[in-house]
């Protein structure tokens, strides 16, 4: 006996992603036998390396196994405000520090965090796929800006991006290295971004980050470190 869910108006209006759809065909046909390079979910093709699994092996073995704080560990914290103040961030302490799974679970903390409903969320295209779902199951709006016509680098896109932001967006995502296209935004378009929301949460591998930003006046110009 089959029982189909009456899932939740915010479930349904999440369409399946494409990403994991051809991650699952790739898996299908290696499992068949067929050579596949699958592109899809961008996983690593090394073992993980030897330094991190004897860590990982050296803390079970000293018990810690157990539930950790639900912000994240106290001394990972304290190692991530240290590099961030190697990295001249020097504005972070511990209090600012949440420690997640990965990047998508903060990025969808963000988002529940900042977006109330209908609130229009900017991203610049072409984007990850999960940023369009995050918005939607948060009950936002999505409006896109794509710098397919530059060569996927945002500098000479910023006067498009300054016609599409507007009071009414509240967040703008910002993603460099930019996933799926690798392009590396400079400091004079990352500059220029964060001038125009209220809130814009950068990633960036392997760091991902999230400032949360004052309201200022839109301007499309930038000045120079």
């Amino acid at each position: 006996m089959s029982y189909e869910f009456d899932f939740a108006d915010r479930v349904q209006r999440v369409e399946p992603s494409a990403t994991i759809a051809i991650s699952n065909l790739a898996a299908e046909l290696e499992a068949e036998g067929k050579d596949v390079v699958d592109l899809s979910v961008g996983e690593p093709d090394f073992d993980t390396p030897e330094n991190i699994k004897q860590a990982a092996k050296d803390a079970m073995d000293a018990g810690e196994v157990g539930y950790t704080p639900s912000n994240g560990i106290p001394a990972l914290k304290e190692a991530i405000v240290e590099k961030f103040e190697a990295d001249g961030l020097t504005q972070y302490g511990t209090d600012n520090i949440i420690v997640t799974p990965g990047g998508k679970q903060a990025l969808y903390e963000v988002f529940q965090s900042v977006i109330d409903d209908g609130d229009e969320v900017c991203l610049i295209d072409p984007a990850w796929v999960s940023y369009e779902a995050m918005v939607k199951l948060a009950n936002g709006s999505v409006t896109r800006m794509s710098t397919a016509d530059h060569g996927f680098d945002l500098e000479p896109a910023l006067d498009e991006l300054a016609d599409t932001v507007s009071d009414d967006t509240e967040l703008l995502v910002v993603n460099t290295p930019g996933n799926p296209h690798g392009s590396v935004y400079s400091r004079e378009a990352l500059e220029a971004s964060v001038t125009w929301p209220s809130n814009t949460t950068s990633s960036s591998s392997p760091t991902r980050y999230t400032r949360r930003l004052p309201t200022t006046t839109p301007t499309r110009s930038v000045s120079g470190p």
